[in-house]
């Protein structure tokens, strides 16, 4: 495992995306949109919530799965701009 973690790296790093996706589903490994790498943040005020939640709702207009975030099946930017359901409930913390 720890001799291919390396060579899947240097494989992200150089190989264009498109051949990247054909690769997964050429070996029934499925698409990886995000990388799963993330780090620990302290959310300390309401500007950062609102930071924080613009960027995480527009992550598939980046992508390019969508022309809003409002449009995405799974995104609670319905709810936080129109007040539209989403499917689960969702309730602003102050």
């Amino acid at each position: 495992m720890q001799a291919w973690h390396p060579q899947s790296t240097d494989f992200e790093h150089t190989t264009p995306p498109a051949n990247q996706i054909a690769y997964a589903e050429s070996r029934g490994l499925g698409i990886r949109l995000w990388t799963p790498k993330y780090y620990a943040f302290q959310v300390y005020s309401r500007e950062k919530v609102e930071e924080k939640l613009r960027y995480m709702h527009m992550n598939p207009v980046r992508a390019g799965l969508v022309a809003k975030a409002t449009d995405w099946k799974w995104s609670s930017a319905r709810w936080y701009e129109r007040r539209q359901s989403v499917g689960v409930p969702i309730s602003w913390v102050d």
